[in-house]
């Protein structure tokens, strides 16, 4: 269900930097802040500025949505309004239209949002598609295969203490892509291990290069797995930024969770390097924290891998 989880290359725990993101935000703010007084004068800045923060942003500084993007309402937090922040070129070179969020802060590529978030069958189609050569095996990476696997174990160590004895314990990821992480919550001792993503085809090429125990389940789409098989462990590692209606699929999974259900979740910063067609939101500290309390989550932990920009966070269930 995703393009560019970034497996191979991201760790969660390289540096813990609380409010990271805010700050970040808000640095970006301020530079933008400048560019406007330099164009229009300290007294011009001074009146908009007050007048966003106060929550009265005049109609004159306040850039329209997309026509075809006809409703205002952030998909993550359902109450805030999208305000324009900044045109901003994506990977390929193509200016995209990114707003705010004046509630949660949540950053949205409207862009990509307005091609393929709305309708279900293109974001489908688009996140497989993209998928075939992201998800393709490169040499080195064959190579060092095993490697690859080691790491993943790594990132699923950082749960077991609020996990216990995984011995009978489900492991449930959505956008598992090349299933590395499906291979080492197998070799850690899942009882059952469980993917779910668009392109399975990349965890068969997986099953070419190394040995995968029989408890391996992939699956295109959620409603595919077998009711029964409720998650103790559920991983998105570089997925949520690709699901355009994050509220929508909360209610969805609900079902398939076990109550005492820990979550894994890591996702890239808002930064041009990930930003392309199949990423809709980029999640900071206020925003994931409030979608994942709207949706019934409590986070354990939070922490922030500077180095690559990425955010990780750890939840269990309310």
């Amino acid at each position: 269900m995703k393009t560019d989880d970034h497996k191979a290359n991201s760790t969660s725990t390289e540096t813990v930097v609380k409010y990271h993101g805010l700050r970040y935000l808000i640095t970006d703010i301020m530079i933008k802040i400048i560019i406007y007084y330099k164009k229009n004068g300290l007294r011009w800045v001074l009146s908009k500025a007050r007048a966003l923060f106060s929550g009265r942003l005049p109609v004159s500084w306040d850039i329209p949505l997309p026509s075809r993007y006809t409703e205002r309402r952030c998909k993550v937090c359902g109450v805030g309004e999208l305000i324009f922040l900044e045109k901003k070129p994506n990977i390929h070179g193509i200016a995209a239209d990114i707003y705010i969020c004046r509630n949660c802060l949540v950053i949205t590529n409207v862009s990509a949002y307005q091609q393929h978030g709305e309708d279900s069958d293109s974001n489908e189609r688009v996140q497989r598609d993209s998928s075939e050569d992201f998800y393709r095996y490169t040499v080195e990476e064959v190579k060092n295969i095993e490697s690859l696997v080691e790491a993943n174990k790594e990132i699923i160590r950082s749960v077991l203490p609020y996990l216990g004895h995984v011995q009978d314990r489900v492991f449930l990821e959505i956008g598992s892509g090349k299933g590395l992480l499906l291979v080492a919550a197998s070799e850690l001792g899942f009882k059952k291990v469980i993917g779910v993503d668009y392109n399975t085809t990349s965890f068969m090429e997986t099953k070419k290069l190394i040995k995968v125990k029989n408890n391996i389940f992939m699956f295109n789409n959620i409603d595919d797995v077998p009711p029964e098989d409720k998650a103790d462990c559920f991983v998105m590692w570089h997925t949520l930024e690709h699901i355009p209606k994050p509220n929508d699929f909360f209610k969805l999974i609900d079902k398939r969770l076990n109550q005492s259900c820990i979550l894994l979740v890591q996702v890239p910063q808002y930064n041009h390097l990930y930003l392309c067609d199949t990423d809709y939101h980029f999640y900071n500290e206020p925003s994931i924290s409030l979608l994942l309390k709207n949706n019934g989550w409590h986070i354990i932990k939070l922490e922030y891998d500077c180095k690559l920009q990425f955010m990780a966070v750890i939840a269990k269930r309310r």
